[in-house]
């Protein structure tokens, strides 16, 4: 069972708040269908650092790198360097070129290294 985290619950609609406490992956899958990326970019925004990657780990691969375009560099990085090189790469690989090279270029030349050999994988 998923571990709680406390969420601003005025950011969802009640019926999603419970599921999202628990992060249920139905409902985030749905908010991913209906919802802009960039509205869910500014309602993750919300949360603090540990909370939102722990969102973003969550999502699909194609769902964050749809989330993650609309966040500004500080925040980008921010996330992106809690989330681990696994789920990093799939989110990588589901980014436009101009969002992938600016990602890549976003986080320490090391850990770009090791993405980037992961991509090719």
């Amino acid at each position: 069972m998923n571990q709680p985290l406390k969420f601003p619950r005025d950011q969802f609609a009640p019926e999603q708040g419970d599921a999202l406490e628990y992060f249920d992956s139905r409902v985030l899958r749905h908010l991913c269908e209906t919802e802009h990326p960039a509205d869910l970019a500014a309602q993750f925004f919300e949360f603090d650092p540990a909370q939102a990657a722990e969102i973003y780990s969550r999502l699909s691969p194609e769902c964050c790198a749809d989330v993650l375009r609309y966040l500004d560099y500080e925040n980008r990085r921010e996330i992106t360097g809690k989330l681990d090189n696994e789920m990093l790469s799939r989110v990588i690989s589901e980014m436009t070129s101009d969002d992938r090279v600016d990602l890549l270029h976003s986080i320490p030349d090391e850990r770009s290294e090791t993405l980037l050999h992961l991509l090719a994988t």
